[in-house]
């Protein structure tokens, strides 16, 4: 029998959050759930958006007795409507880019780790829950705690622990599967390795690059640059533009590059290497972006995208092939 969950409004019509409820179809199901928990539900439905294990359909859609549906009609307050009225370059952004940068400025290693995983953290429990609001199953929890996991193996074995720092995202994910049967659903399994290995990657990279390379702090410095100069940039001609050849896609790249390239030449880095470098976080960066929006609105290069962290996504993602970048270019 198909289970369907109900959020917002519909969740306090029906006095439940999960039902489980009889149909061949979408349009079966929710006809039913509507007869059964009265006008002010199906008034509800009216507008909801819906999805099947994932996906939006619309009520012509069959579904299968082991088949979950979710159901969200428009947000009012919640983080979904707070994300459009601060846009992803609002003050959660602010917040986080100001924290990385003060930790960074700090020079000291001990507080730098602590404030990243702060900032990522943060950035974790944003996407989780535009994820939710789709209605995938991802665990939180268990990932937050994969972050912590993979800040002390960075610190206790440096570089070494790149592996399996990276790997325990997948594995608190599976283990939240393990544990907890409701969240067996292999489209959720997945989604949460995705965000996990992006959060623990970042972690470790941007760890390394601070306490690695020398001087740390500029290095680390470069990147926070090329990310946050990037974040404005692309939120300011997304404003003030319409023109087609000034997308947020060609932005971002103008944007890593330009940006890389002055970095490099403001802090005495060598230019070829760290515009190569740029060359590889705008790739890592759109990279970001596509998965964010594909997992917080179901499509590529959607706008407004739900939560107040969206902005985030790209940068992380090339935050996250920093160090492999410094490697072997630096």
């Amino acid at each position: 029998m198909p289970r369907v969950r109900l959020f917002a409004g519909l969740r306090e019509a029906a006095h439940a959050s999960e039902v489980m409820i009889e149909g061949e179809t979408v349009g079966e199901v929710l006809e039913t759930a509507s007869t059964r928990f009265g006008s002010q539900f199906a008034a509800g439905l009216a507008t909801a958006k819906v999805w099947r294990n994932g996906e939006e359909v619309d009520a012509l859609q069959p579904v299968c007795p082991d088949d979950e549906i979710a159901v969200l009609p428009p947000v009012s307050g919640g983080s979904l409507d707070l994300g459009r009225q601060l846009g992803s370059g609002g003050l959660g952004t602010l917040i986080v880019v100001v924290g990385l940068v003060l930790g960074n400025l700090s020079g000291d290693l001990n507080l730098w780790a602590p404030i990243l995983a702060a900032m990522v953290g943060l950035w974790t429990i944003d996407i989780t829950s535009a994820a939710a609001e789709r209605g995938y199953r991802v665990p939180v929890g268990a990932l937050l705690i994969a972050e912590v996991v993979a800040v002390v193996l960075i610190h206790l074995m440096g570089p070494a622990a790149v592996l399996p720092a990276l790997a325990m995202g997948v594995v608190f994910s599976l283990g939240a599967a393990v544990f907890v049967p409701r969240r067996r659903d292999l489209v959720s399994i997945g989604i949460s390795a995705g965000i996990g290995t992006l959060a623990c990657g970042a972690l470790a990279s941007l760890m390394l690059a601070r306490s690695v390379y020398e001087p740390g702090g500029r290095t680390v410095g470069f990147f926070l640059v090329v990310a946050a100069g990037t974040i404005i940039l692309a939120e300011v001609v997304q404003r003030v533009t319409t023109n087609r050849l000034l997308n947020r896609q060609n932005t971002v790249v103008i944007g890593v590059l330009v940006l890389s390239l002055l970095a490099a030449m403001l802090w005495g880095f060598s230019v070829p290497g760290f515009l190569l470098i740029g060359f590889g976080l705008a790739a890592s960066y759109l990279a970001g972006e596509g998965f964010g929006a594909l997992l917080r609105a179901g499509r590529l290069w959607s706008n407004p995208l739900p939560g107040i962290l969206s902005n985030l996504d790209g940068p992380l993602c090339a935050g996250m092939t920093f160090f492999a970048l410094l490697t072997l270019l630096a």
